[in-house]
């Protein structure tokens, strides 16, 4: 599969065929069947999550959406978050999503499971973004203020 993933402004997910430099989908044939999955301000992170046919979206409205990566028909909204969201990221070891944004905290998401499943809190700043560290069990986290931490995530404590 040749395509590109973007999201902004518009609160869409547009998908294009990188091969013929086209869009791949139809946006209000797709706004019409995703009346229930959508966002209402802009999109700040795209996620894609190949080995499930997924892409998660997150969003200033607080929101992060699942969405098929084939057609981009809606999976899923979760609304856990109070604040936007800045960052998504996949920790492939245990199948789980990361999201972080203007909270203090970093929620845990089965994609599976709508409600989230654990939240890491430590920081006192609005989030900047977090990324797992391939080949370990640590995921890193930043805030505005320049903070770090690390993270075990079968504990769920700062390491």
């Amino acid at each position: 599969m040749n395509r590109l993933f973007t999201g902004g402004c518009d609160t869409v997910i547009h998908s294009y065929d990188i091969t013929n430099l086209v869009e791949f989908s139809d946006q209000d044939g797709l706004k019409e069947k995703n009346k229930d999955v959508k966002h209402e301000k802009e999109i700040m992170d795209l996620l894609p999550i190949p080995e499930m046919g997924l892409i998660a979206s997150a969003s200033l409205d607080s929101n992060m959406c699942l969405w098929s990566m084939n057609d981009l028909k809606g999976k899923s909204i979760h609304t856990d978050h109070q604040k936007g969201i800045y960052s998504l990221e996949w920790y492939e070891d245990q199948k789980l999503i990361l999201s972080a944004g203007l909270e203090h905290d970093i929620y845990i998401w089965n994609p599976i499971v709508k409600e989230k499943i654990f939240m890491l809190k430590g920081h006192n700043h609005s989030m900047v973004g977090v990324k797992w560290l391939k080949g370990t069990n640590q995921v890193i986290s930043a805030d505005i203020s320049g903070m770090f931490r690390i993270w075990d995530v079968r504990t769920f404590t700062t390491v």
